[in-house]
């Protein structure tokens, strides 16, 4: 399987994944997060917007595991925060950043 996507957290390449639908073997989920392997695993044929905001899910999984936080363990609180994190990163409008002149 070829990562779609991959990002470092605390000195670990957590590598993502978009498994075909075929292939998934969790139906009552549309992602998940296995830290002993670094990974996220995304279904496959989801919409894009699902897709992203899987991805955001499980990252904040990922954090919140690295940083022995219990919120990882509350799936209501991580979802709404990924959502939250999800409409921020869809609706961002950034402008030009001035590049800063050599003394």
């Amino acid at each position: 399987m070829t990562p779609y996507a991959a990002y470092s957290l605390m000195g670990h390449t957590v590598k993502v994944f978009i498994v075909p639908e075929v292939d998934w073997k969790t139906p009552d989920a549309v992602g998940t997060y296995e830290p002993h392997k670094h990974r996220i695993l995304i279904r496959g044929g989801l919409s894009e917007s699902l897709t992203q905001h899987t991805f955001y899910h499980e990252m904040l999984h990922s954090i919140a595991g690295a940083m022995d936080l219990p919120l990882n363990e509350n799936e209501k609180d991580i979802d709404i925060m990924a959502g939250l994190l999800h409409q921020v990163m869809s609706t961002l409008k950034a402008k030009g950043v001035a590049k800063r002149k050599k003394p």
